[in-house]
């Protein structure tokens, strides 16, 4: 059967889509919003991978995969993983769950995060469209629930890391246990392809917990230069991202970064229940992952012991097993 990956050239979306072809029987269909399949997922080894156009914000696009399973003699979609679209209100996501269904698709992985209980603002919303569906009618459901991406510290303070030799944020003393988007592709990867029980949510959270302060002395010590934590207000988070065009976005945003500093993320990690994922959490080999050694002129020996240790190339794609331990 055909797997749809709504967001499949994402984050989580590239190393899932690369999960399944190369160890699975399933046909992958990603959707982007230029309809290219990515570079990495255009060998050989990924001729059961299929892209199609596909925008949030475009609901005549939201038949295209099913159009192109029809049109290519693909087998049917079965089953959809959704990454929402970057906003705060997602509410349309429901929506295409509801065409889909139409379509005949009554399996739905939703990536949403660790502070979206079922029914809250946001992706929360989408959780309660699921759980309603899979009360009422033949809906089958699965929702993982990530902690905090350790590559969106690449993402969105690698500027002011190699411009200003600072992060900033609102968490105060707060504590996170960063969790990698592989770890979150290879759950996803599991629970997507076997599909052996459903209608339930599950968190993923990584092995450490890490407040801002200890990740600065991380990329202090790392990067030889003096990295510091800036602790900012509300209002402050909200301009900058503002800045950017996202008001709307921060403002929804704030507030989860706000339960950070009071303490909702480490009381997470300390729940029995949940999953912990095993990759190290070194938040520097991320930020060499996702951002091509933009930190680094010429990384330092400490940084590619790091790599080494973690099993991650500088490229995002593992390495070989070591044959002896790497001294730090």
């Amino acid at each position: 059967m055909t797997i749809l990956l709504v967001g499949g050239t994402g984050t989580t979306g590239a190393p899932l889509a690369r999960r399944i072809s190369t160890r699975s029987e399933h046909t992958v269909l990603l959707t982007s919003r230029k309809g290219v399949k990515p570079e990495a997922l255009s060998g050989p080894d990924h001729s059961s991978v299929h892209v199609v156009k596909f925008e949030w914000y475009d609901r005549s696009s939201w038949t295209h995969p099913f159009d192109y399973v029809a049109e290519e003699k693909l087998s049917a979609i079965d089953r959809i993983y959704l990454v929402g679209p970057f906003a705060w209100d997602v509410r349309i996501m429901n929506d295409f769950i509801d065409l889909a269904r139409e379509k005949g698709v009554n399996r739905f992985l939703l990536l949403s995060a660790s502070q979206a209980e079922a029914g809250t603002p946001s992706l929360g919303q989408v959780h309660g469209h699921l759980v309603k569906l899979g009360a009422e009618h033949d809906v089958q459901w699965i929702v993982v629930r990530p902690t905090w991406f350790i590559e969106n510290l690449g993402m969105y303070q690698v500027e002011s890391i190699r411009n200003q030799s600072a992060i900033f944020s609102v968490w105060e003393d707060g504590k996170a246990a960063f969790v990698s988007a592989e770890d979150i592709a290879e759950l996803i990867f599991q629970r997507l392809t076997e599909w052996k029980t459903w209608n339930y949510d599950m968190i993923i959270h990584g092995p450490e917990l890490f407040t801002n302060d200890q990740i600065a002395d991380l990329l202090t010590s790392t990067l030889g230069r003096k990295i510091v934590h800036k602790r900012i207000t509300k209002e402050e988070y909200i301009q900058q991202w503002s800045q950017m065009g996202l008001e709307e976005l921060a403002r929804g945003l704030v507030e989860g970064e706000l339960m950070v500093a009071k303490g909702s993320e480490e009381a997470i990690f300390r729940q029995d229940s949940q999953h912990p994922a095993s990759r190290p959490t070194s938040i520097l080999v991320i930020l060499l992952v996702t951002e091509g050694v933009t930190l680094f002129s010429d990384p330092p020996a400490s940084v590619m012991t790091i790599l080494l240790v973690c099993d991650i190339s500088a490229t995002g794609v593992p390495l070989a097993p070591l044959s002896q331990p790497i001294n730090a």
